[in-house]
């Protein structure tokens, strides 16, 4: 599988994961676990370059936002850690 493809991939499941942590559904921790696999498959650089198109931002400051909002604390998820970010959250969903 491309680099790419892995990539995005790995976003499709981590922001179908953000959906459902933020109509608190129980399976977003399942969604968040799947992304992982991705990141896992592709470097540092790789991610990087993803993490700075304009479009990942909107969803990343949706995701604080709520979180922020519902759990009543500032929330700054890692853009440039993937795989972090997605633990976090799925810390949040604990």
């Amino acid at each position: 599988m491309e680099t790419d493809d892995c990539v995005l991939e790995g976003l499709y499941h981590e922001w179908i994961g953000d959906a459902h942590l933020i109509t608190g559904t129980e399976t977003a921790t399942g969604y968040y676990e799947n992304p992982l696999e991705y990141y896992d498959n592709v470097t540092e650089d790789e991610l990087l370059s993803w993490a700075m198109e304009e479009e990942f931002d909107y969803i990343m400051w949706a995701v604080e936002d709520f979180i922020s909002i519902k759990y009543d604390e500032e929330a700054e998820l890692p853009v440039f850690a993937f795989e972090e970010r997605v633990k976090l959250k799925i810390e949040y969903m604990k």
